[in-house]
């Protein structure tokens, strides 16, 4: 028995105690990954909005350099929010406790919000960002988990791409479905990683 009375280990004699006992767990730790989140998040979103003022009001007192620099803090801030929000969402694909909230998506506005959301990271590797022109689709998917993807694949992609380096999005139809596209000039993965590119032990 451990300190709150429960005991230390499940056992396989009593199936529905266990799987009482599992399912308290569970939501344990989904309530330990809210509260935490939700503490970070506050904390971040506070100097999120403290960079803001800064280059509000009072930002013709700055400096060139001293802007970018809070221009750039405040991305990292941002990002830093995103990649909260990134694992918490994971957490709940890997337990199969996420609601999608789909809906009709134009592949073209996806491409162009993934667009906005890095030209200022394309930016600051020198790297070139672009949406090629090409087919058009209508989808059915979760907005806020496409573009997470989404943006998964760009990063990496400009992360990896030498400056000088390009970037391009684009669609393509296939059959009843769309295909977004990530191309880029950089070296491009090893191909005996292929095999092992989901494998999260691999990485």
């Amino acid at each position: 028995m451990d300190e709150s009375g429960e005991p230390d280990a499940i056992s396989d004699e009593d199936p529905e105690n266990r799987f009482r006992l599992l399912a308290k767990r569970v939501e344990a730790d989904d309530s330990l990954m809210a509260i935490v989140s939700h503490d970070i998040n506050s904390a971040i979103s506070s100097t999120v909005g403290l960079l803001t003022l800064l280059l509000g009001a009072d930002s013709a007192n700055l400096t060139r350099r001293q802007r970018n620099i809070i221009e750039t803090l405040k991305r990292s801030a941002t990002n830093q929010q995103e990649l909260i929000e990134n694992i918490t969402t994971i957490s709940r694909i890997q337990r199969g406790r996420l609601k999608l909230d789909l809906s009709i998506l134009e592949t073209d506005k996806l491409l162009k919000d993934a667009y906005e959301k890095f030209e200022g990271m394309a930016g600051e590797k020198n790297v070139e960002l672009a949406i090629a022109g090409g087919e058009s689709a209508l989808i059915n998917a979760d907005s806020d988990l496409a573009l997470m993807a989404l943006s998964k694949i760009i990063t990496n992609a400009i992360w990896f791409t030498p400056s000088g380096g390009k970037v391009e999005l684009s669609t393509r139809i296939s059959g009843s479905g769309a295909v977004l596209i990530v191309t880029d000039t950089g070296a491009g993965i090893e191909p005996e990683r292929f095999r092992n590119i989901f494998d999260l032990s691999k990485r």
